[in-house]
C-alpha cells in the first residue's frame, strides 16, 4: 500500500541538453479526487511564490479514506528558487502518517555540488553533477519543456538513496472532459524499464500554464491510481 500511494505524487525531472528558459509560473491551488481501487481520496497541491524569501512553495496532500475515515495521508513540501529562468530546488519533504508511516527528505547542496538524504532513520549524500529534482518541483521542469516544445522529456529524479533516470513522451494533444468543463491538454506516457507492467498516464494544461489536470496509474496488481480535478484557484485560461 506505501508505494502504491506515492506515484499519485512522484514524478521528477531533469532537461535533457541545453536548458531552455521559461518565464516564472504562476500560483495556484487545485483540488483532486482521487482514488486507489475501491478507497477513495481527496488531494491538493499547490505553488505559491514567497515575495520576502525569494523562493517557491510547493506543497501537496493527499488522504485515503475509507467509510469516511482516514486510513493514510502524505504530506509533500518543496522550497525552490528561481535563477537564470529556470527552477532550482532547495529542499524537498516528504511525511506518510497513519497506514504506511514513514519519512523521507532531501536538501539540495549546490555548494558542494551534493545532495543530502534521509530516508526515515537513514541518511547519506549523493554528488549532483547535473540538474537533480524533487517530486514536486519536477513539475516545473515538465512545464520548462513543453514550453520550448519537446515532445520526449527525460530527466533525472532524486528517489530515496538513489538518482534515477525518467522518460516521458508526448502521445497526443487531447480535449479532456472534467468536473470544470473541457480543457486542451497534452496526453504524456511514462516509459519504463523493459518488462514493467507498471504504466502512468498524466495530462496537462497548457492554457493553465500545464497545470496536472489528470493521473492515472496501472498498477501490477491491477488496481488503478485516478487523481482527477475538481477545483482551480488562482489561474485562468
Amino acid at each position: 500500500m506505501n508505494r502504491l500511494l506515492v506515484p499519485v505524487l512522484t514524478i521528477a525531472l531533469l532537461v535533457s541538453g541545453p536548458v531552455l528558459q521559461a518565464a516564472p509560473p504562476q500560483n495556484y491551488v487545485v483540488r483532486y479526487d482521487a482514488s486507489y481501487g475501491k478507497f477513495k481520496a481527496q488531494s491538493a497541491r499547490s505553488l505559491e511564490y514567497l515575495s520576502e524569501q525569494h523562493i517557491y512553495v510547493m506543497r501537496a496532500e493527499t488522504r485515503l479514506t475509507l467509510l469516511g475515515g482516514t486510513l493514510s495521508s502524505i504530506e509533500e513540501y518543496s522550497a525552490v528558487s528561481w535563477q537564470n529562468d529556470q527552477p532550482v530546488p532547495l529542499e524537498y519533504r516528504f511525511v506518510q502518517k497513519g497506514l504506511g508511516s514513514r519519512e523521507r527528505s532531501v536538501r539540495f547542496d549546490h555548494a558542494r555540488e551534493v545532495l543530502e538524504w534521509t530516508v526515515d532513520e537513514k541518511q547519506g549524500e549523493l554528488p549532483i553533477t547535473e540538474p537533480v529534482y524533487d517530486d514536486l518541483s519536477s513539475f516545473l521542469v515538465l512545464r520548462e519543456q513543453l514550453l520550448g516544445g519537446a515532445t520526449s522529456l527525460q530527466f533525472k529524479v532524486s528517489d530515496k538513496a538513489e538518482i534515477k533516470p525518467y522518460q516521458y513522451d508526448v502521445v497526443a494533444m487531447e480535449t479532456l472532459d472534467t468536473a470544470l468543463g473541457s480543457f486542451d491538454t497534452v496526453h504524456l506516457s511514462r516509459i519504463r524499464e523493459p518488462g514493467s507492467t507498471r504504466t502512468t498516464e498524466i495530462w496537462l494544461a497548457p492554457d493553465l500554464d500545464y497545470l496536472l489536470l489528470k493521473l492515472l496509474q496501472s498498477e501490477p496488481d491491477g488496481r488503478d491510481i485516478k487523481l482527477e480535478v475538481r477545483e482551480i484557484e488562482g489561474l485562468a485560461p
